[in-house]
């Protein structure tokens, strides 16, 4: 079907997606017959390898998480193999390595910036609102790990931020901020996106004025 084709495009690196507001199912094969290999808790978010496998039988897409172990997960969903509207079982994300923080679409304030990436790791800066940064990192962090295994496939998505940006307040009026820490890119409990990604710039396809 078309919608599998579309889904399908060509990947030359890893695949990111991103668990709606239930759990996912992982399984040790591209097929719901194969052995429960646990869960992709709502909001997650999961590193899978490039290429996808379709389950002819049941019209549905498979990637392999990024990881040592053969776990794989559905990232369609089909009722039968003539349903030709496959629904996405996760949300697929275009991490570019560009994010804008869009903190002020659901929250007060600046997002915080933590000395590490967890939820209980002290605050050392803030990101200022509406700020497009590219990321010096990013890592997939169970949220329930004391000690996160390097390399995770599963887990909370951390953006790390080191950004010396030129804040204007008025005329001729800037401050300087320093940006230096780690950023959640949604919301653990509710799933709201705060570090949205953007496509890079491309200046070499774009003109510019200068109107200053």
């Amino acid at each position: 079907p078309a919608v599998l084709r579309r889904f399908a495009l060509e990947a030359t690196g890893p695949r990111y997606y991103r668990a709606p507001a239930r759990d996912v199912q992982v399984f040790g094969g591209p097929s719901r017959t194969s052995a429960f290999s646990g869960e992709i808790r709502r909001h997650d978010c999961v590193r899978c390898r490039p290429a996808l496998e379709h389950n002819a039988a049941t019209n549905e897409l498979w990637a392999r998480l990024d990881e040592n172990s053969p776990r794989y997960v559905c990232v369609t969903e089909c009722a039968d193999a003539s349903d030709s509207d496959a629904a996405l079982a996760l949300e697929p994300l275009d991490l570019t390595g560009y994010f804008c923080n869009c903190y002020a679409r659901h929250y007060s304030g600046e997002l915080p910036a933590r000395a590490s990436p967890r939820l209980d790791a002290p605050r050392v800066s803030a990101l200022p609102p509406w700020v497009v940064v590219k990321a010096a990192a990013i890592q997939l962090v169970p949220r329930d790990a004391d000690d996160p295994p390097p390399g995770a496939a599963t887990g909370l998505l951390w953006v790390q931020i080191c950004a010396s940006l030129e804040i204007r307040r008025a005329d001729d009026d800037y401050e300087p901020w320093i940006v230096d820490g780690w950023a959640i890119a949604a919301n653990a409990n509710t799933g709201a996106v705060v570090l949205e990604p953007v496509p890079p710039p491309s200046y070499e396809e774009q003109w510019f004025r200068n109107v200053y």
